[in-house]
């Protein structure tokens, strides 16, 4: 599991603020179902309040959306063009 940081591009009001991009999350097969996924998410969450994140982006695959649904993300769905699943 990784955070990539971005700057906001600066706008007028609002000079300063970071995005983050929640990557590569994943739990190996024999180690799921013990919520550590649960545990990392939400550590993860925390962290980005406390760094002041004003939101923290995820590129779900097909099996992760419900995993990020469950924990208050939204808009999980592709976001137009294909789905990466969808390209053959």
């Amino acid at each position: 599991m990784a955070v990539c940081l971005i700057d906001k591009v600066p706008q007028p009001g609002n000079e300063e603020g970071r995005l983050g991009y929640l990557t590569s999350v994943y739990t190996h097969a024999e180690h799921r179902d013990r919520s550590l996924g649960t545990a990392l998410i939400t550590e993860v969450q925390s962290w980005a309040r406390r760094e002041r994140l004003e939101l923290l982006v995820v590129w779900p695959s097909i099996e992760s959306r419900a995993f990020y649904r469950a924990h208050g993300f939204e808009g999980v769905e592709p976001m137009g063009g294909l789905d990466r699943a969808e390209v053959k």
